[in-house]
């Protein structure tokens, strides 16, 4: 059996490698396994932390819990590469929070997004896909 090639979880057969694969193919299986695993820190931001102030600006590879009682404003990176991600919590249970797009599109518009927090506590995961479309959601 052919070794697949990706770099996601959704991108593994599940039935390989198969019984009559070699030794040395299921170490090339073992390697793409540790890639992805290695990968998944640029679909997930693997680092989160609690921040109280009003007003921060991400960084690539974090999350961030805003818990500020007033409107939070998070600016996302200026200088984007594809692939990076930038998550967010908002507790503060209000509609005018505020995720600053720094220069780059946030779902192909050039506009800041409102984010209302008033409904329920929800994760946003953005990650930047290129100059067109820009911060994409999860």
């Amino acid at each position: 059996m052919g070794l697949e090639t990706t770099t996601v979880p959704s991108g593994l057969v599940t039935t390989n490698p198969t019984s009559s694969d070699g030794i040395s193919q299921g170490d090339d299986h073992l390697r793409l396994l540790k890639t992805v695993v290695q990968n998944l820190g640029k679909w997930v931001p693997g680092e989160w932390s609690t921040d109280a102030t009003t007003s921060l600006t991400a960084v690539a590879g974090k999350g961030y819990i805003c818990t500020n009682g007033s409107a939070v404003t998070l600016t996302l990176p200026a200088s984007p590469s594809a692939g990076d991600t930038v998550g967010v919590v908002f507790t503060n249970g209000l509609t005018t929070n505020v995720i600053s797009r720094n220069g780059s599109p946030i779902c192909s518009t050039a506009e800041n997004m409102t984010v209302n927090a008033n409904t329920s506590t929800m994760v946003l995961v953005l990650t930047y896909v290129d100059s067109t479309r820009g911060w994409v959601l999860q």
